[in-house]
């Protein structure tokens, strides 16, 4: 005969052990939420940096200017000395020496390895704000070295850096990324005031790369000598998933062969942004048209 069915009590005691484990799983859910929340909070509770930005407790922060981005934002010590290269700090009462790649203690004192920065958080009054991610900037910034800053225009917005690359050279970039015009493209300038460069690589519109050698601006390279910077620009994609590449990069000859980046040196290539972005919802995408 079949058997009887289950009375309502056995069927209760039968899904029990079900339930609990339901229960349990929701409960270790909840819990490492809570965890990740509190990380969160832990980080942004620690430094507020004045700009939007935060570092953990025992960090230090890269820079307090406005708009500025949030890569390599924090100096992984406390009363960390920023080097040059906005990538790489040294502890307190150390120098950086970027071409061996060390923090030294006083002249001739303990070595120890460069710190690499690390990125800021948002900081509490930026979460507060619940950034809407309807202008570039709002999507651009976290990706940003915190020695760039972003200012949203019509059809895109400005990202301007100062850039400094291996030891003693400097220079300035001005990046108009430019989504939403009739052909999305990006125009990028470079500076710099002791040799009085200024040139500006424009209209790499979306499907283009290019390299190209910025007249008289070189960077000096141990053991290889001077180096030709590049511009180096990339677009590559439509609106809903596009590629940007924008930075810098150097190339010299060595023992009869062009040689660039990071065979030259693990400095190079250095990126402003390198990344790929959704930009549908910041485009008025009636008046826009890609050339892929």
């Amino acid at each position: 005969p079949p058997p009887c069915a289950p009375q309502p009590a056995a069927r209760r005691a039968a899904m029990a052990p079900l339930a609990r484990a339901r229960s349990a799983r929701h409960r270790a859910a909840l819990a490492a939420a809570a965890a990740t929340l509190a990380a969160v909070a832990v980080a942004v509770a620690g430094e507020d940096c004045g700009n939007g930005n935060a570092c953990a407790d025992g960090q230090t922060c890269a820079t307090a200017e406005p708009r500025a981005g949030r890569r390599f934002g924090c100096a992984p010590a406390a009363g960390a000395v920023l080097c040059n290269d906005a990538r790489f700090s040294c502890p307190a009462g150390s120098a950086c020496e970027l071409e061996a790649e060390i923090c030294r203690r006083g002249g001739w004192g303990e070595a120890t390895p460069l710190l690499r920065n690390v990125d800021a958080v948002a900081s509490n009054k930026t979460l507060k704000a619940a950034p809407s991610k309807e202008h570039l900037c709002d999507l651009l910034t976290p990706d940003l070295p915190a020695t760039c800053q972003c200012s949203d225009a019509p059809l895109g917005g400005i990202v301007e850096c100062k850039v400094g690359v291996l030891f003693d050279d400097h220079f300035g970039l001005k990046a108009s990324i430019l989504p939403c015009d009739k052909v999305a493209h990006v125009d990028l300038q470079v500076t710099e005031s002791t040799h009085g460069i200024n040139y500006t690589v424009a209209g790499v519109k979306a499907g283009e790369a290019k390299n190209i050698p910025i007249p008289g601006l070189t960077v000096g390279i141990p053991k290889v000598g001077e180096a030709d910077v590049d511009a180096s620009v990339e677009v590559d994609g439509s609106l809903s998933n596009l590629g940007l590449k924008v930075g810098v990069n150097a190339c010299a000859e060595v023992a009869g062969k062009r040689v660039c980046g990071s065979d030259l040196t693990t400095y190079l290539p250095f990126w402003i942004v390198n990344s790929s972005y959704h930009f549908e919802g910041i485009c008025d995408r009636g008046s826009v048209s890609l050339l892929v």
